[in-house]
């Protein structure tokens, strides 16, 4: 069982928008959990301990108040103060093969609200990465004739590699299966000399009325830190 309170801030608005993730707002509420977890040890004694190669948990969060509104006329996003009943399935048979499976259930609207699979194949330094989530929220009310689902599903594969001592690439793509659009594509080059490091990433963001093109050149020092970091678009030097 996890109890959280923070304290309502008195002007929301002047907190910085660091992230799109964390939000010092006020809250008041408790999660609690039963989690299962399947340990196994290595055939060889000497590779270690047991360590976890299956996990089960099944959770829910009460508020006891709705959490504090970013404006005091903002919406809020639910009006329950029972959250949605989430769990959440792990699979590490091996340090080379990575699966979870995450599905939460509103009990009040008996409604799936949001699924997930993941999975994922490391080796050495390199790795690839196939992620599919979808989301299905509880409407108030019908929507307008005509208006747009709120329903999505996507899929995000990603993967990186050691080409050579030197040299790795990463590459990420992110793919809407709703409306069979490729929403962004992202590539990272890095290099790794004898002191120092250089990265290229290139992004294209495939989003109306957002659609852009960015680039970004970093060069990092051993033991100092980052030396240059040059970003721009694109689509002011080629043209979009």
């Amino acid at each position: 069982m996890d109890y959280t309170y923070i304290s309502n801030v008195g002007d929301p608005q002047r907190i910085p928008a660091f992230d799109e993730v964390d939000v010092a707002l006020g809250r008041h509420d408790i999660r609690y959990a039963i989690v299962n977890r399947l340990l196994a040890r290595p055939s060889d004694p000497k590779k270690g301990s047991a360590e976890e190669i299956a996990s089960l948990e099944i959770s829910q969060t009460h508020s006891f108040e709705l959490p504090q509104a970013l404006t005091p006329t903002s919406v809020p996003l639910t009006t329950s103060k029972d959250g949605p009943v989430e769990s959440i399935l792990r699979l590490t048979p091996g340090s080379f093969l990575h699966f979870e499976g995450r599905l939460d259930y509103d009990i009040h609207a008996s409604q799936f609200t949001a699924a997930s699979v993941t999975t994922s194949v490391t080796w050495k330094g390199s790795f690839v990465n196939a992620t599919w989530f979808s989301s299905r929220p509880v409407l108030s009310a019908p929507l307008p004739e005509g208006s747009l689902s709120p329903n999505t599903d996507q899929v995000r594969l990603a993967a990186g590699l050691d080409i050579s001592k030197a040299f790795r690439l990463d590459t990420q793509l992110n793919y809407d299966a709703t409306n069979q659009k490729l929403l962004e594509d992202r590539s990272l080059i890095s290099f790794k000399g004898s002191c120092y490091t250089l990265f290229l990433e290139v992004r294209e963001l495939r989003v109306p009325p957002n659609n852009r093109r960015d680039y970004r050149f970093v060069v990092n020092l051993k033991d100092i830190g980052t030396l240059l970091d040059v970003n721009g678009s694109l689509d002011h030097i080629f043209g979009p």
